[in-house]
């Protein structure tokens, strides 16, 4: 897990205004953690960082698929 990174850019901000309307203070909440299917940008870049290949990245998050050319000459 990426514990350094943001989860999701998917967040909100709250602020704090004084009597005038002077902002006191912002509270930014997250809004998000992705949807929970596919594949995490943070976690396939990690992966890739340890020296993981892409097509071991995408067997990862696609268990159940198949990775083939559908074009040049493997395709004929």
């Amino acid at each position: 897990m990426a514990y350094d990174y943001l989860e999701s850019s998917c967040f909100v901000i709250e602020k704090e205004l004084d009597e005038i309307g002077t902002p006191i203070s912002f509270t930014l909440v997250g809004a998000g953690q992705g949807h929970g299917i596919g594949m995490c940008k943070t976690g396939a870049a990690m992966m890739a960082i340890e020296g993981y290949k892409w097509s071991d990245i995408l067997k990862h998050y696609f268990e159940n698929c198949q990775i083939k050319s559908i074009y040049g000459p493997e395709s004929t």
